[in-house]
């Protein structure tokens, strides 16, 4: 099994074996194989046209008109090579395997078994399998005949376009892997405790940008805020944004202190003071430069009115 696989991909990037049996075929067959081949692509886009379109009855039998007609590129191909008029085993001679054949031939001896509907009321479950089967196998006959009737450059080109087209994927499985694995960037944040244990007041306000929303501490306390950073950070330094509790108006933080660690380690500190209460208060800019920065604690020291609060905290990055 394993060295199949290893031959079938050999074959489906080098051609190998299409362009040894394409030498031995003539000029004149090779472009009614050619020919035959791409009459069939065109009956099968009108195919699918027509079946998406809702006209499924004439899709079907264009589907099968499609395959059949990709298959005349066959013998067509095949008669340079053995000589003769073309017998089943003879479509071995252009590289189509055991397993191959006997799919060609399961779906025409099942679409000959199947009475195809006149209307598009008609068409049933089965129809619709062998819609689908019908398209399967003809883009099977293509996928082995293609190679072998085109030009030397189109061969090549063919080659090119699989091994980018691989390529190609194989670099969105590594960068989808990558992502998969990689740590994604991420804040949270954990405090000390937050006024009246109701919601409307806890922690998470301080990082979901919006300013509207605030964390309070407790009545006539201080309190810490602690965010943790995945990944490590570098910074350069912290905004803040005061609280107010609107409507109420009743609590801001005064005196602050903010620490950044590594891995627990402090790699750095700044102090800072709201002096005043402000019903409409600014943004406040500390510099607080840092590297691999995985915590960062805001701590209120002191408050104004009855507790603290603190609307947003926004980190300035490298």
């Amino acid at each position: 099994m394993l060295r199949r696989f290893i031959d079938s991909a050999k074959e489906f990037y080098s051609l190998r074996d299409a362009i040894r049996i394409a030498s031995s075929i003539a000029d004149e067959p090779r472009k009614a194989s050619e020919r035959a081949l791409s009459i069939s692509r065109q009956r099968l886009e009108a195919s699918e046209t027509l079946w998406h379109a809702g006209f499924r009855a004439e899709g079907l039998r264009l589907a099968l008109d499609a395959m059949r007609t990709a298959e005349t590129a066959i013998p067509k191909a095949v008669v340079t090579l053995a000589g003769e008029e073309m017998t089943p085993d003879a479509r071995t001679l252009v590289g189509f395997s055991a397993e191959e054949i006997k799919r060609i031939d399961a779906t025409n001896e099942r679409a000959s078994k199947i009475e195809f509907p006149s209307l598009d009321a008609g068409i049933a479950k089965e129809h619709r399998d062998l819609h689908r089967e019908l398209i399967a196998t003809r883009q099977l006959i293509e996928v082995q005949l293609a190679p072998l009737v085109t030009t030397r450059w189109g061969r090549v080109a063919t080659r090119a376009r699989r091994v980018i087209t691989t390529l190609g994927i194989l670099a969105l499985v590594i960068a989808g892997l990558v992502w998969a694995i990689a740590p994604k960037r991420a804040i949270t944040v954990h405090a000390s405790g937050h006024w009246d244990d109701q919601d409307h007041w806890h922690e998470d306000h301080i990082i979901d940008g919006v300013e509207a929303t605030e964390w309070a501490t407790p009545d006539g306390s201080a309190g810490f805020a602690d965010l943790t950073l995945t990944p490590a950070r570098n910074i350069t330094g912290i905004e803040i944004l005061n609280g107010h509790n609107t409507p109420w108006n009743d609590r801001a933080t005064r005196a602050f202190r903010i620490e950044a660690y590594s891995h627990g380690r402090r790699v750095g500190a700044a102090t800072g003071e709201f002096a005043s209460y402000e019903i409409a208060p600014r943004w406040k800019r500390l510099a607080l430069p840092a590297n691999n920065v995985t915590r960062i604690r805001f701590q209120v020291v002191s408050w104004h009115q009855r507790g603290a609060a603190l609307a947003e905290i926004r980190l300035l990055e490298r």
